[in-house]
C-alpha cells in the first residue's frame, strides 16, 4: 500500500512542478480516513433484517380486558359510533405551513398511537371524545402526554378502570358532563 501512496505522490509530484508534497501528502492521507471512517459509520448503521409473508400472524383488535369493556359502551352511548383502535393520524394532522422536517416530526411522534376507542357523532363522524381503558399496564407519564397532544386538538380524554366499575353508569356519567 505504501509503494501505491510513493508512486502516486511522486507521479504527482513530477506533474505538479515545484508544489511540495508534504501538504499534498497530508491531504490524501486526510482524505483516505475520512473514507474508511465514513464506511465503518455507514457500517454501523441497523439494517431491516429480510422477511417473509409467512411470519405475519393474526392478533385481536382489542384485548380480553377491552372486549369485556367494549359492549357498555355501546350500550351507553347508542346515540354515537364507538370505533375500536383507530390510528391517531387518521384523526389529526399537522397544521398547514409547517416546514417538511417539522410536520414528518411532528406526524412521526402520533401516527403510531392507536387510544382504545374513539367516540363519534352518527352521520357527520365528528370526534366526540377520545375513551382510554387503563389496564394495570398503562404508564401514567405517557398517558399524561397523550392527553396533553389530544387536548391540542381539542379531544376531550375519558380514562376508565376496573374502578369504574359498573361501567355503563360511569360511562353515562362521564359523557354527560361533555354536553
Amino acid at each position: 500500500m505504501q509503494d501505491l501512496v510513493n508512486i502516486f505522490l511522486s507521479t504527482l509530484g513530477k506533474q505538479a512542478g515545484n508544489l511540495p508534497l508534504a501538504p499534498i501528502g497530508a491531504l490524501l492521507g486526510l482524505l483516505f480516513l475520512g473514507l474508511i471512517l465514513g464506511k465503518a459509520k455507514r457500517a454501523r448503521k441497523p439494517r431491516c433484517a429480510a422477511f417473509s409473508f409467512a411470519d405475519l400472524r393474526r392478533k385481536p383488535i382489542l384485548t380480553d380486558h377491552e372486549k369485556g369493556f367494549f359492549p357498555c359502551l355501546l350500550d351507553a352511548l347508542p346515540q354515537y359510533h364507538v370505533f375500536p383502535q383507530v390510528s391517531l393520524d387518521a384523526v389529526m394532522q399537522p397544521v398547514a405551513g409547517l416546514s417538511n422536517g417539522a410536520a414528518c416530526s411532528l406526524r412521526n411522534s402520533f401516527s403510531q398511537k392507536h387510544p382504545d376507542f374513539v367516540i363519534c357523532e352518527k352521520g357527520s363522524l365528528k370526534v366526540v371524545a377520545i375513551v382510554e381503558l387503563d389496564d394495570s399496564w398503562h404508564d401514567a407519564k405517557k398517558d399524561s402526554e397523550r392527553d396533553i397532544m389530544l387536548g391540542a386538538v381539542k379531544y376531550p380524554v375519558l380514562r376508565f378502570t376496573d374502578k369504574d366499575k359498573p361501567w355503563r353508569e360511569a360511562i353515562a356519567k362521564k359523557f354527560a358532563t361533555l354536553n
